[in-house]
């Protein structure tokens, strides 16, 4: 599951920028099934993984088993992640497309310019010149 999240939060860069990191939350969600004595170990997997391309908020997300109680105190801790991290304006990510745009704009700057000179050897051919008639214009009555 780390790696799995590893590969969506490159997927999350290039899509948008390095901008997003700071602004992303990762939920957990599949803690429920873990096994209780494998859950930390799992978890601190995540969290590591998360931290190493800088996400600091990882919420725990249980589906099954929860009480209301429980389900409360989850989304109140998913709430006080996403309060805790800076919000990023729409505007302010880069869109994958425009970022190929850039990117191909800069190798073909940065490309020597492919240019050959060549000569090329033609026999002669010698045309005979002729008389061209001059056409007849005659306004039809």
């Amino acid at each position: 599951d780390s790696m799995n999240l590893r590969n969506t939060l490159v997927a999350l860069v290039e899509s948008f920028g390095k901008d997003v990191l700071g602004s992303t939350v990762i939920l957990a969600t599949k803690a429920d099934r873990c096994k209780e004595e494998h859950r930390e170990k799992r978890l601190e997997k995540l969290r590591n993984a998360a931290a190493q391309k800088g996400v600091d908020q990882v919420v725990l997300w249980q589906n099954e088993d929860v009480s209301e109680e429980e389900q409360a105190m989850q989304l109140n801790r998913l709430k006080d992640a996403l309060a805790g991290v800076p919000a990023i304006q729409t505007d302010e990510l880069q869109d994958l497309q425009q970022r190929v745009l850039q990117r191909a704009q800069e190798l073909c700057e940065k490309a020597a310019p492919r240019e050959e000179t060549v000569n090329v050897e033609v026999d002669e051919e010698y045309v005979d010149s002729r008389e061209v008639p001059e056409e007849y214009d005659e306004e039809y009555v």
